[in-house]
């Protein structure tokens, strides 16, 4: 995925369109009347604790409108130990709420995924209607998404190894592991507040544990080498001592 992707990051839409005729004054209106739009949206979606940035390149009509996770200090979020920040009852993340929101970790990840989404749609639609444009007039947009749809992705890579064990030659398993391994490993990276990691480490780490069997199911013939055994069990503890720390 591309650099644009950081932690906080939730979702942003890129606009670049032909010169809508707008003066400073009217891009002004634009910019402050946008921002309220998807802060609304935002806050409603994600968590009361989120900023909308609206930058205009100077020069050429594109905008960009992003939604970023604010991480709030223990006394900025009303916390009174800095402890309290890796328990539960932390409030000051707006991506550890986000994600709390949900029971189930997998399925509140798809729909947080799938909200950034369609909030990118809707901010693209209401900016071109407001700066009075179509797509006729677009010579660039693109709804870029965030950190939740890198951890679906997570998700998607992880929960797809299973599903293609008793078919599969080591050698494809081998890559679907080193792919997770790769991408679960930067994805983690990207997320700087260490109770967000954790959190998200967490569930990442017992989705793997839970969904990818002890050793190597049999192929169709019913055979699979010893060594392809060994190796299968030396990616998955590999995997998941990753997912560990």
């Amino acid at each position: 995925m591309a650099d644009y992707v950081k932690s906080t990051m939730f979702c942003q839409a890129y606009i670049h369109i032909e010169s809508a005729g707008v003066d400073e004054h009217g891009r002004q209106e634009f910019e402050s009347y946008i921002q309220q739009h998807v802060e609304e949206r935002s806050r409603h979606f994600f968590d009361e604790n989120v900023k909308v940035e609206v930058k205009y390149k100077d020069g050429s009509d594109i905008y960009y409108i992003t939604v970023f996770g604010l991480s709030l200090t223990p006394a900025q979020a009303g916390v009174a130990s800095a402890a309290a920040i890796s328990s539960a009852v932390y409030t000051g993340s707006a991506l550890y709420n986000a994600i709390c929101k949900y029971p189930d970790f997998v399925r509140g990840i798809g729909l947080l995924a799938r909200q950034a989404d369609r909030l990118n749609a809707s901010t693209i639609v209401e900016s071109l209607f407001k700066l009075n444009s179509d797509d006729i007039d677009a010579i660039r947009i693109e709804s870029r998404s965030g950190i939740f749809m890198r951890i679906n992705q997570c998700i998607n890579k992880i929960t797809i190894i299973p599903r293609l064990l008793p078919t599969r030659g080591i050698k494809s398993i081998r890559a679907r592991f080193e792919d997770a391994h790769a991408y679960c490993g930067d994805t983690l990276q990207r997320i700087d507040h260490d109770g967000d990691r954790e959190l998200v480490r967490e569930n990442l780490q017992v989705l793997a544990e839970d969904l990818l069997p002890a050793s190597l199911p049999k192929d169709r013939k019913q055979m699979r080498e010893q060594s392809e055994v060994k190796e299968y069990k030396n990616l998955r503890e590999a995997l998941i001592k990753s997912l560990s720390s």
